[in-house]
């Protein structure tokens, strides 16, 4: 009885993480996290053109141009763990810059991927953590969800593993500097 009910509250909490981990975030709207995030460094951006006495770099959609890349980093990070999620090693190493390819290609990504599916289980889903504010980069901090099934197919298990994405500006624009899973 406690495993059945068990085993009903980790599917459900499956569904769940699945649709607010990948449904909401299709639909546009961002995680609070990165909200949160957002909202501080418009502040820093704001009181430093204050500050400097010239007038902020705010869009015509009101966001300035901190906020704009750390969403367009959000959604680089987002896209290469749907391509790990899906097993799409091109898709995942054409989202890479050219540098970054020449070091991870499509045969290193599958050999990572076997390793971690063979250490975790069947990647199931993702969620946004947070990003961490650095000088030069940005640690965007995503949870990778895992389901393994015991060998006699009864019982399933899930557990998580952190993967970081750093993202770096280059010629105004934001890039892939580097991932790994931690």
């Amino acid at each position: 009885m406690k495993k059945t009910l068990l085993r009903t509250v980790a599917a459900l909490l499956s569904v769940v993480c699945l649709s607010s981990c990948t449904v909401v975030r299709e639909k546009g709207e961002l995680p609070e996290s990165l909200q949160s995030t957002m909202k501080s460094i418009r502040e820093q951006e704001l009181a430093e053109a204050k500050k400097t006495k010239k007038n902020a770099a705010v869009r015509k959609d009101g966001r300035t141009p901190g906020e704009v890349r750390l969403e367009e980093e959000f959604r680089h990070g987002r896209k290469l763990l749907k391509a790990f999620l899906a097993n799409d090693g091109k898709a995942f190493v054409n989202l890479l810059p050219a540098r970054l390819q020449k070091e991870f290609d499509r045969q290193k990504f599958d050999l990572t991927r076997k390793a971690v599916t063979e250490s975790m289980g069947e990647p199931v889903s993702f969620r946004y953590v947070t990003a961490l504010e650095m000088v030069s980069v940005t640690p965007h901090i995503w949870a990778v969800r895992f389901k393994r099934v015991s060998r006699d197919g009864k019982e399933e298990y899930f557990s998580e593993m952190l993967f970081r994405v750093i993202t770096g500006t280059l010629d105004g624009k934001p890039h892939i500097i580097g991932f790994n899973f931690f």
